[in-house]
């Protein structure tokens, strides 16, 4: 009996074996198909690494860019403080004369608009020198009064500011300079030549607070206020 079942035992025992086998494949390509949505995963993670790399590379480049544009706002952003007071000068100025037109008697004659007879020049933008002096006019006519000589406007000074407005634009300054007749406008000037015997001690610095007047041929009654260095 015992040598019958003898071939039967061995064949179970090869099953057996064989059975064994099958379950580690079996295993195995379970093992390999879970691994398949890992490496699926992978390579998003991998492709997502990628792509925040390239953002981040941008976002420096960027940030490198900052203070070179932080920079420039800063000078437009200076530059237009600048004209909104030159704006604001301007305004006041007007406004000021304005009121003073207003006080004008009703049915008196308008005010009269002149300057102190100069003309300027400004060449490729530098400083603004004074070109002509114009007979009769305000400063004309302090030329010819020799207590007033040393310290009046002439040929070649240079314009430096207009009632504490700095001259900028040869185009603008005849407009600063120009008021109502009788009034006051403040010149400040460097002067071509000026002896160190002068209270300015040749430094050339003055500011004078001239009469507007228009060009006529008898003298003015009033033609500086003041002269001060």
């Amino acid at each position: 009996a015992i040598a019958k079942h003898k071939p039967c035992d061995d064949l179970i025992a090869r099953l057996k074996r064989e059975l064994a086998d099958s379950e580690k494949e079996v295993n195995k390509f379970q093992l390999k198909g879970l691994h398949s949505g890992c490496d699926d995963k992978i390579r998003k993670l991998q492709i997502d690494l990628e792509t925040n790399i390239s953002k981040l590379k941008r976002l420096m480049d960027e940030h490198q860019e900052c203070p070179k544009k932080l920079s420039e706002l800063e000078q437009q952003n200076k530059s237009l403080i600048l004209a909104r007071q030159l704006l604001q000068d301007q305004f006041d100025r007007l406004t000021a004369e304005h009121d003073k037109c207003k006080r004008v008697k009703l049915g008196a004659s308008a005010p009269v608009i002149c300057g102190i007879g100069l003309r300027m020049e400004q060449v490729e933008g530098r400083e603004i020198e004074i070109s002509e002096v114009i007979p009769n006019g305000t400063c004309w006519w302090l030329l010819q009064e020799e207590q007033t000589k040393s310290t009046c406007l002439e040929v070649g000074d240079v314009i430096v500011g207009v009632n504490g407005n700095r001259a900028l634009d040869v185009n603008k300054v005849p407009e600063l300079v120009r008021g109502v007749q009788g009034t006051i406008v403040e010149i400040e000037v460097k002067k071509k030549s000026c002896s160190f015997t002068c209270h300015c001690r040749g430094s050339g610095e003055h500011v004078l607070r001239v009469i507007r007047n228009p060009t006529s041929e008898r003298r003015p009654n009033k033609l500086l206020d003041r002269a001060e260095v």
